[in-house]
């Protein structure tokens, strides 16, 4: 990972065990969500989308997977 200041650091990002490629293929918005739960729960997450519409629909799934998965 280069910092903005030029800083270097190596990160390891540990593979889930319960997730699989048929999670993530084809439809951006249904698995960002699982994404987020598993890398980002604990933090702010910025979504970028090529259309304001797309990435105001991914965050409220996200929101609303969040909502589900506190209620559980």
């Amino acid at each position: 990972m280069h910092s903005p200041s030029g800083n270097q650091e190596t990160i390891e990002v540990a593979e889930p065990g319960n997730l699989n490629y048929s999670d993530f293929k084809g439809n951006k918005t249904e698995s960002l969500p699982k994404i987020i739960e598993t890398y980002g729960k604990d933090s702010k997450n910025l979504i970028y989308a090529a259309r304001k519409d797309f990435a105001e629909k991914r965050a409220v799934r996200i929101a609303d997977n969040r909502s589900l998965v506190a209620t559980a």
